[in-house]
């Protein structure tokens, strides 16, 4: 018998040989006694909407915003499924940019956005991190745990068929195994996958991917992130002082955030 395990009196029953027997699983020999059980019900599902928002002001991507619209936008209704893979130096603000497509795009995927940073699942077996990954995007999608397979092929096959006839975004972050991308491809027509790497990972333009480097900021955009961050009043009162911090984190949106931090909360610094 089994029973509501926070509410004593509902899984207490009488039992002829040990008399009162409590808990969630109860074994028992001749029950005297009403017996009701209580079933939790499922959580309603919601489209997954993972891709991390954006903290900080965006800055000088706009024609890379405008290249990635030009790619998949025409095809939401077409046949076939976007692919794309951005790469670049780390802390470029590869995550940064597919962020704020994914912001402004939020109507073209009416199914959800799935996010999956490997980043977090490296370090165990080999192919551990791509079969986890393909089972948080079962979860992601309603799949009960208990119900995902245990072989990463069998995970995949059942992706494939859960992502039929639904429009999603799927963005895969700090991928540094081209062979993981297939197993995460979405199947429904107008979805999208993008992958982000720090290496260029050309044998994806093998399997249709379009590439698209992602530079460091200029110099005038950098300066503009700092602004952003500092106050446009103090970077224009030490201007040359401003031009050495933007030379030095050569044009790394991560490593101009570092910096400002350090300027605003530590005082003694100019």
């Amino acid at each position: 018998m089994t029973g509501d395990a926070g509410d004593p009196d509902r899984t207490a029953a009488s039992n002829e040989l040990s008399g009162i027997v409590n808990g969630p699983v109860v074994q028992a020999g001749t029950i005297h006694g009403g017996i009701t059980f209580h079933v939790a019900p499922a959580g309603e599902w919601a489209a997954p909407d993972e891709i991390p928002p954006l903290t900080v002001r965006f800055r000088n991507r706009d024609g890379m915003l405008d290249r990635l619209d030009g790619w998949f936008v025409p095809d939401l209704e077409g046949a076939s499924v976007g692919f794309a893979a951005l790469y670049g130096l780390p802390g470029v603000g590869k995550t940064t940019l597919v962020s704020r497509w994914a912001e402004r795009g939020r109507k073209w995927f009416p199914d959800g956005q799935i996010y999956v940073d490997f980043a977090t699942l490296r370090g165990g077996t080999a192919g551990a991190d791509v079969s986890e990954a393909v089972w948080g995007c079962l979860k992601s999608l309603g799949v009960d745990a208990a119900y995902i397979p245990t072989t990463l092929a069998d995970r995949t096959r059942l992706l494939r068929t859960r992502t039929a006839g639904k429009r999603l975004l799927v963005f895969l972050d700090n991928i540094s195994d081209p062979a993981h991308a297939a197993a995460l491809l979405p199947k429904g027509r107008g979805s999208v996958l993008l992958v982000a790497s720090g290496s260029r990972l050309g044998e994806l333009a093998m399997d249709g991917a379009r590439m698209m480097p992602v530079e460091p900021l200029d110099r005038e955009s950098s300066l503009q992130v700092l602004a952003d961050r500092c106050g446009a009043e103090t970077v224009a009162a030490a201007p040359d002082a401003a031009d050495a911090v933007v030379r030095h984190c050569g044009g790394l949106p991560v490593a101009l955030h570092v910096a400002a931090a350090r300027l605003t909360t530590e005082k003694r610094l100019t």
